[in-house]
């Protein structure tokens, strides 16, 4: 399976971007998330790569508790944040059972409008594949639901940020 979001900002790409490192400060905003930690970071002049443990804390429907353990709602990110693109590439590697998903995706974001009314855009393209038989395309809908739900509300938090930081720099200059 494969989807596109698209999520605009009315906020100017650098305060976006500002907006969207400081949401890990913030991480009860994602309602599903139960842990991000952070385990691994490098970084040089083109690049940042970032592996992070993390759980989420979804409640298993009991038909399928049988075949979805806690356990399964564990994963690491391998992320990859290119610079000078503000290209985010990213894969999850499942603490278990990780030959039957294969979940990736590529986050781009870019300043669609300057000037009195800046806007910027985040474009998300995600693949998801379930492999097993017949179920596969159940789960890949019912993982895409949660992540979607879980990247709007990153969204709201991200600008909610981005507003805070707008404000404050519009205080700031008026003194």
């Amino acid at each position: 399976m494969k989807k596109t979001i698209v999520q605009e900002f009315d906020a100017p790409l650098k305060i976006v971007l500002s907006a969207r490192e400081g949401r890990w400060l913030e991480k009860d905003k994602i309602p599903d998330l139960k842990s991000a930690d952070e385990i691994l970071r490098r970084e040089d002049d083109k690049v940042i790569f970032i592996e992070r443990e993390s759980s989420a804390s979804s409640h298993i429907p009991e038909r399928l508790r049988k075949y979805v353990s806690p356990e399964m709602l564990k994963w690491t990110e391998h992320s990859t944040w290119h610079k000078d693109t503000n290209l985010h590439e990213w894969r999850v590697t499942p603490a278990n059972y990780g030959g039957f998903l294969d979940a990736r995706g590529k986050t781009r974001y870019e300043e669609i409008a300057t000037g009195n009314r800046p806007r910027s855009r985040r474009t998300l393209e995600i693949t998801l594949n379930v492999k097993v038989p017949v179920l596969g395309s159940i789960a890949e809908n019912m993982i895409f639901v949660a992540f979607k739900k879980n990247f709007d509300k990153d969204f709201e938090a991200m600008n909610e940020r981005a507003m805070n930081i707008m404000r404050k720099l519009s205080n700031d200059l008026l003194g």
